[in-house]
């Protein structure tokens, strides 16, 4: 059975391998400055892309990739450093990597909202990094999933919330935590989950290296197993063709991941080594964003 089960896994991993179609886009040169794009979300025709650190989301539209509009929104959070973002409905859920915090904007109203979440962590985030890294919420409003890039065991947590809306904002109630070792090398950029919600997908790095992992859940649930290893998941290689396209002037560290269809889209962040501003001119070095068919 396990010879059977080790043949199954090998042939998936060629499957998804061979059937893989990576395509990058052109965008509008505006989104070529060094805004350090952490994260991205569909929904419906529209592509949200966040920055990290000037608190701003710009709007493409789905189809042509090109700006249809951004927003700059305030956080109560001075010096914030955004890394994770969903959106559901008008809301929009951010993870903020310079306190471990969770904050959500109501975009209708550019204002945000109250949360409260059982969590105490915050002083885990190692000189404000390796902190939380990606959020991703179901489709129904309900469940929340938060990424920590890694604890001090080398480690990767993930954690499962239930949702609530309350009369001004919103609580989160811990359900279950995995934890996933990924050693030295390794980093953990982001979470986006399946349109099934079946599985979550991974997105693990290192210099010149990007892979897709996928843990499988249990009933929309992270695993009842809560302890892993990074290679006990499925994974997907694409080094290659994301080194080819930093060959070409793009951008190659991959920061944001998110889900739409039979589709993954990955967004470069297009650091320049230092700390930017929303004012910083063009650069040469052209943000990435791809998608991946499977």
């Amino acid at each position: 059975m396990k010879h059977y089960l080790s043949a199954l896994l090998v042939l998936l991993l060629f499957n998804f391998s061979q059937s893989q179609n990576i395509k990058s886009f052109q965008l509008d040169s505006i989104l070529n400055k060094p805004y350090e794009f952490s994260s991205i979300a569909i929904q419906n025709d529209t592509i949200f892309i966040v920055t990290e650190n000037c608190n701003t989301v710009f709007y493409l539209d789905k189809k042509s990739k090109h700006v249809i509009g951004q927003q700059s929104f305030m956080l109560e959070t001075p010096n914030s450093d955004i890394e994770g973002m969903s959106i559901f409905k008008n809301f929009m859920f951010i993870s903020d990597e310079s306190d471990n915090s969770i904050a959500v904007i109501d975009l209708k109203r550019n204002e945000e909202l109250p949360v409260t979440f059982g969590l105490t962590n915050k002083a885990q985030n190692l000189n404000h990094d390796f902190g939380f890294e990606g959020i991703e919420i179901n489709a129904e409003g309900n469940y929340v999933y938060l990424l920590k890039e890694m604890n001090k065991k080398f480690e990767s947590e993930i954690y499962g919330f239930h949702l609530n809306k309350t009369n001004d904002g919103f609580y989160l109630k811990l359900d279950r935590i995995t934890t996933i070792a990924i050693g030295r090398k390794y980093r953990y950029a982001d979470l986006a989950l399946s349109p099934d919600e079946s599985k979550l997908y991974l997105l693990r790095s290192k210099i010149g290296g990007y892979y897709i992992d996928t843990l499988p859940l249990e009933n929309n649930k992270l695993p009842e197993k809560s302890t892993l290893n990074f290679k006990e998941l499925v994974s997907l290689d694409i080094s290659n063709q994301i080194n080819n396209y930093s060959q070409q002037g793009y951008s190659s560290n991959l920061e944001g991941l998110t889900v739409y269809e039979n589709s993954l889209f990955l967004i470069s962040d297009n650091y320049h080594g230092r700390d930017n501003t929303c004012d910083d001119p063009v650069s040469k070095i052209k943000t990435l964003m791809v998608e991946l068919k499977f």
